[in-house]
């Protein structure tokens, strides 16, 4: 039964950091985002959101707006900005999840109701003591996680931060792209070696999977990649290259792209990144993906729940799954008026 899309709404959307976030990309001091909301002609609706990471998202989704006013919401747009058609992809699986009355880990294959949680810690370190992260992630161990990370890879400050965290704890580190050379990249990675890092995380950009294939083969600790890369078949390559495979919807195609990248890494770790509403239903309907990652709200380096009506439970570090429909991103819609910069609304009436 054919559901078309007859309104769409587009925003841009701004949360305020309580204070910036120093990476080697550059400082944050918001969160932006874009966030889309279609309505279907039966009244259902689905939303998403996605980092902007400064690109123009929001005149790429006002751009595919008018291509999918009229449109089976159970229809994919093809040949569209891979950010922008992953949002649209994502609105539509919520669509469907709500149409089917089931959350979308459920519709998904309903592999498992809870999901382990990576917690991602050591933000605004470089206005912090070493000694304050050390507490953070003792703290995040205490509350049960069982997978924590960083963004760093100065071997004395890794190895200082591995020794914080408790025994039958994982610890990972985030290189943050910070590498464009094998030799420089694998000589960094040695000094790590000896430290039981589960992984590195991003040693190159996700456009150099060669790179990336070739420092796996090098060294000894798993090199994880995935989460930025530009589309279903640059994630298939990365999930080929990589020894731990990090997939994000929001980013590489949608939900469609994300299954098809867990389905192909073949038995080896895959993982979600950010928006864990979202990931963590992902993770659940799938067993190929074991992890859901977030930076805990409470770290104030993660603003989205100001944006949201209520979350999923944590309870000792699983994220238990929403029976709710939808995908897990239950959106309140006065907070996020009071954020959005920008609103821009598409529906089929005023079109005709």
């Amino acid at each position: 039964m054919s559901d078309a899309v007859v309104a769409v709404e587009v925003k841009l959307v701004a949360v305020p950091l309580e204070r910036p976030i120093t990476l080697s990309r550059g400082t944050i001091t918001e969160r932006e985002y874009a966030l889309l909301r279609v309505r279907t002609e039966s009244g259902l609706e689905g939303a998403a959101i996605g980092y902007t990471r400064g690109l123009p998202l929001r005149q790429r989704l006002n751009e595919l707006a008018p291509r999918l006013l009229g449109a089976d919401s159970a229809a994919r747009l093809e040949g569209a900005d891979v950010r922008a058609a992953s949002l649209v992809d994502i609105a539509l699986w919520d669509v469907a999840a709500r149409r089917a009355e089931l959350p979308l880990w459920r519709l998904l294959g309903g592999a498992k109701p809870r999901v382990p949680i990576l917690a991602v810690g050591g933000y605004f370190l470089e206005q912090r003591t070493v000694e304050d992260v050390e507490d953070e992630l003792r703290g995040l161990a205490e509350q049960g996680y069982r997978h924590l990370k960083v963004h760093a890879h100065e071997p004395e400050l890794v190895s200082r931060l591995r020794a914080a965290v408790p025994d039958g704890v994982d610890f990972s580190v985030d290189a943050d792209m910070c590498w464009r050379d094998l030799d420089e990249a694998s000589e960094a990675c040695r000094r790590l070696e000896g430290l039981g890092l589960a992984f590195i995380e991003d040693p190159f950009p996700p456009d150099l999977p060669h790179l990336t294939r070739a420092l796996a083969e090098a060294v000894e600790t798993p090199i994880a990649a995935g989460e930025d890369a530009a589309g279903r078949a640059a994630l298939l390559e990365l999930a080929a290259a990589a020894d731990v495979l990090r997939v994000d919807a929001t980013a590489s195609g949608g939900i469609d792209a994300a299954v098809a990248a867990a389905e192909a890494a073949d038995g080896k770790p895959v993982m979600t990144h950010a928006f864990v509403e979202l990931h963590g239903q992902l993770a659940g309907g799938l067993d190929a993906i074991s992890l859901t990652e977030t930076i805990p709200y409470d770290s104030g380096a993660n603003p989205v729940d100001v944006l949201l009506a209520e979350t999923q439970g944590v309870e000792d570090g699983q994220l238990v799954l929403s029976e709710l429909p939808g995908h897990g991103l239950a959106f309140d819609w006065d907070a996020v008026a009071r954020f959005s910069r920008t609103t821009d609304i598409h529906d089929i009436e005023r079109r005709n």
